[in-house]
């Protein structure tokens, strides 16, 4: 079974859980989605409400208005090794054909 979060109107603050131990959290603004496929989804309108129903996920969410800047990604410059040079096989040699008498 999976769960479904389309393009809410607001800003929305999701976890999704199998209701013992793994928990993911996630904040969808209004342009994007969200699926998972544990067995339960709960969406609330704001982070207190989200960390009063769960406060052991406490300290561990990004900001959404927050930008992290990355690093530039660097250029790979890949180098593919020289293709082999491949030798096809010549046609056997054939042992001459037995006079016939």
């Amino acid at each position: 079974m999976s769960h479904h979060l389309h393009h809410p109107e607001t800003i929305t603050w999701v976890v999704a859980h199998n209701g013992s131990d793994i928990f993911h959290y996630s904040v969808v603004e209004p342009h994007l989605c969200f699926t998972t496929g544990q067995p339960y989804m709960e969406v609330f309108n704001s982070q207190e409400e989200l960390l009063s129903a769960f406060p052991q996920l406490s300290g561990n969410f990004i900001e959404p208005e927050l930008e992290l800047e990355l690093p530039p990604e660097p250029e790979l410059e890949l180098e593919l090794p020289p293709e082999p040079e491949i030798e096809l096989p010549l046609e056997p040699e054939l042992p001459p054909e037995p006079e016939l008498t």
